[in-house]
């Protein structure tokens, strides 16, 4: 075995342990979105395609067209529609929100660990 066998994986292991430790605001987001856009891709290529065919687009800018409003149309309704409608969500394989992240409760019950602004107050007490 040559000594240069072995460069593409280490190159992967180095990208991920760079790329992929820690956590990550866009990683979050497309793994809540997975299932949604999977239950919305196959309705939204039929109808995509549906209407573009009448049009004879040609075999270039038709499957362009129809990936594209695919990605818009999962975009828009995952985004609009069910993370904001709190009984859609279920529906779409996601958690049900809790109380405190609906915006304008101002009844849901303050759940912070007040123990380090406690111990911070006794320190400076003391």
């Amino acid at each position: 075995m040559r000594s240069t066998d072995g460069w593409p994986c280490s190159r992967f292991w180095r990208g991920q342990r760079i790329c992929c430790t820690g956590p990550r605001a866009g990683l979050r987001y497309a793994a809540e979105a997975v299932y949604p856009w999977y239950i919305l891709h196959q309705s939204l290529i039929v109808l995509a395609a549906y209407w573009l065919v009448p049009f004879g687009l040609g075999p270039v800018w038709e499957p362009l067209l129809v990936l594209g409003l695919t990605v818009i149309g999962c975009l828009l309704i995952h985004e609009l529609l069910i993370r904001r409608i709190g009984w859609l969500r279920p529906l779409f394989g996601l958690a049900a929100r809790s109380p405190r992240s609906v915006r304008g409760n101002a009844s849901a019950p303050d759940t912070r660990d007040r123990s380090t602004h406690q111990r911070s107050e006794n320190v400076a007490s003391s």
